[in-house]
């Protein structure tokens, strides 16, 4: 399968692989989570500490995702369900998140905020899950993972470390922390740069080669066709 068209991921990994590398996703998601809140370390204690009163709440993954592997079978069907409820509305998630956290959570409410904090932090695992490259994100996912700068009240990316190698290259020109040594800006049109930078993430997979593959959909419209054939040689080359 080269894109996925549907409205729900699709898993690339044997069943047999999946439990483990949803795990090395959850921690990946972590480590990411650490570095967006300059923690050297964070724990479940951490996530228990933390007040929903003062907006969305930041550490859920150590919250509600707290030794809960013996408690669910980590298949495909738990991470359909957990992929849904992180595109619905904190309003009515909120009282459905409990079908995919431990029994522990049960006890614990889930305010407005609780729902918003973890429905961030659910997509963060889910762009870990599609940067493991195990998960197919559909082609309309454009929930690349961004917080609010306190200072500008704008939103911007912070998970550079769960970048893939030709995302990296993708969003370089947008996120300027990112370290790359290849300009896709010279490859491009300015015009097409602003289309780029717009773009959903389920539109970039990587091929098991190291490949983009790009989607053909009426997106590209917009590319000069020029600019986007040297894109495509650009990175099929690397």
């Amino acid at each position: 399968m080269l894109f996925n068209y549907t409205r729900s991921p699709v898993v690339l990994c044997k069943d047999s692989d999946l439990r483990c590398k949803i795990l090395e996703a959850l921690e990946l998601a972590k480590k990411v989570v650490c570095k967006r809140e300059k923690r050297p370390n964070l724990n479940y204690k951490c996530g228990m500490r933390e007040k929903a009163r003062n907006g969305a709440t930041k550490f859920s993954l150590f919250k509600y995702l707290n030794k809960f592997e013996n408690e669910f079978h980590l298949d495909q069907e738990w991470l359909q369900k957990l992929y849904r409820l992180s595109t619905l509305d904190p309003k009515d998630s909120r009282y459905k998140f409990h079908q995919i956290l431990p029994n522990y959570t049960k006890d614990i409410k889930i305010t407005l905020n609780d729902a918003r904090g973890l429905r961030a932090d659910l997509k963060l695992f889910l762009h870990c899950c599609w940067a493991s490259k195990f998960l197919l994100l559909p082609v309309y996912y454009s929930d690349i993972p961004r917080i609010k700068n306190g200072r500008s009240g704008r939103s911007v990316e912070y998970a550079k470390d769960a970048y893939p190698e030709i995302f990296k290259i993708i969003r370089a020109p947008f996120f300027s922390e990112l370290e790359c040594d290849v300009d896709i800006s010279r490859f491009m049109a300015e015009s097409s740069m602003k289309n780029l930078g717009g773009m959903p993430t389920g539109m970039f997979e990587l091929a098991q080669l190291g490949r983009l593959r790009i989607s053909p959909t009426s997106y590209w419209k917009n590319l000069q066709t020029t600019q986007f054939r040297e894109l495509q040689g650009l990175l099929t080359g690397i």
